[in-house]
């Protein structure tokens, strides 16, 4: 999914954090763990890593370094080819959170 500033600022991010999480993202969820990946960010590519883990996102790597933070308890609507989260709580990683539920995201498989 592609980001722009005015995505995320229409979820609640920052000035700071809507320029950050703009460019291209990529969610990729094998069993228990997740990876979100930028492309084309406008101040570097992030690469976010974590598990599920009772029914929360748990973020365990963040550009390489080791965060362990509850990305918060989110919930899911899933079609064939979209898949639209929402915040269920108030995370303490707010900017994964935004990202995630900015816009619905096209299923590749």
């Amino acid at each position: 999914m592609t980001l722009t500033p005015h995505d995320l600022a229409a979820v609640g991010a920052s000035r700071r954090e809507a320029g950050w999480g703009s460019g291209t993202w990529t969610l990729s969820v094998a069993g228990q763990r997740w990876t979100l990946a930028q492309r084309g960010g406008r101040y570097g590519n992030a690469v976010d890593r974590g598990t599920v883990v009772g029914g929360k996102l748990v973020v365990h790597s963040v550009n390489g370094f080791v965060h362990n933070e509850d990305v918060g308890t989110v919930s899911w609507q899933s079609t064939p080819r979209r898949l639209r989260f929402f915040s269920a709580d108030q995370p303490r990683n707010r900017d994964i959170v935004q990202i995630l539920t900015a816009r619905p995201w096209v299923r590749l498989r």
